[in-house]
């Protein structure tokens, strides 16, 4: 928490703002702090980047964040990071179904950060599931 306020004392920004309001979230459990940061994101990042779909989707607000995931992944010349981060935000919100749907489209279209894949936090809630499993046995990850 240290470490993103003082980044943000001296350039507030839609990243640090999102990452500390994470940590509010999931590890403290202070929803007012962490809404309000969330808040915060949404402001500075004015829907351009997926800080502010999860932004959205923290606020309970899911379908406007995969509205605008979606609409951020058919802008995108990369898409394989914007369907990861697609992925991500299905699998924080619970629905396995979609989370490896998208999963499976960022690496058919070249996602290749496989070590990160297997630690991120995000991912976490699919970590164990049989179809998530098999989507690493897909694609020869080990």
């Amino acid at each position: 928490i240290d470490n993103y306020s003082n980044a943000i004392a001296i350039q507030p920004n839609a990243r640090d703002y999102l990452h500390r309001g994470r940590i509010y979230y999931f590890y403290l459990h202070d929803t007012v702090s962490a809404k309000s940061d969330f808040q915060k994101t949404l402001e500075l990042d004015h829907d351009s980047t997926c800080r502010s779909a999860y932004s959205n989707c923290f606020l309970g607000d899911n379908e406007k964040g995969y509205e605008l995931q979606k609409k951020i992944i058919e802008k995108s010349i990369k898409k394989n990071s914007e369907y990861y981060n697609m992925a991500c935000l299905y699998s924080i919100m619970g629905d396995e179904k979609n989370a490896i749907l998208y999963l499976d489209n960022a690496l058919k279209n070249g996602y290749s950060n496989y070590e990160w894949m297997k630690n991120d936090d995000d991912l976490k809630p699919l970590r164990d599931k049989s179809s998530f499993l098999e989507l690493m046995k897909k694609y020869t990850i080990q």
